[in-house]
């Protein structure tokens, strides 16, 4: 009985620090998955010849921040973030921005609707052009192809938000 008893000993003192390093393991991988505190970030993008300068063409946050996009543009168009239905028009020299707290997560594309008037000129610095794109909305509303009946748009896919659980 007493070799019975001795293994036992021998393969309980193995396995103490065994299970005591999963534990400290567990603990290290729940701290880095989650917890921290949603952060104010500003992402400022600037759209030139039918691109953006993003890194990757992906903005990444985490679920609960809150996020403001300061966006500037060579031509004038509408900025699209899909899934959180944010619109907002944008001209040269006119730079806009919007803030959100990004609740849902995911992968949400965003879009630039570049306006062009029907005869294929564009439509940067036209007054005229200003003035039809200012009636059809207002800061912030959702977007609708059908709103701009005079004007041909291009949709540039630009690339993505990303949204990671907190």
């Amino acid at each position: 009985m007493n070799i019975k008893l001795k293994k036992f000993q021998k393969a309980w003192a193995l396995s103490v620090p065994a299970l005591a390093l999963v534990a400290l393991a567990m603990v290290a991988f729940a701290a880095a998955c989650g917890g921290s505190e949603p952060e104010d970030l500003i992402f400022n993008v600037n759209i030139e010849h039918d691109a953006w300068d993003v890194a990757n063409d992906i903005i990444k946050v985490k679920q609960g921040d809150h996020v403001t996009v300061n966006v500037e543009s060579d031509v004038q168009g509408g900025f699209h973030l899909h899934g959180y239905d944010l619109y907002n028009e944008v001209a040269p020299g006119a730079p806009m921005s919007f803030e959100f707290v990004a609740d849902a997560t995911g992968n949400f594309e965003i879009q630039f609707h570049k306006f062009t008037l029907a005869s294929d000129e564009l439509a940067t610095d036209d007054p005229a052009m200003d003035d039809m794109v200012e009636d059809d909305h207002v800061e912030g509303d959702e977007h609708e192809a059908e709103d701009h009946e005079d004007v041909d748009e291009t949709e540039l896919s630009l690339g993505s938000l990303q949204v990671f659980p907190r």
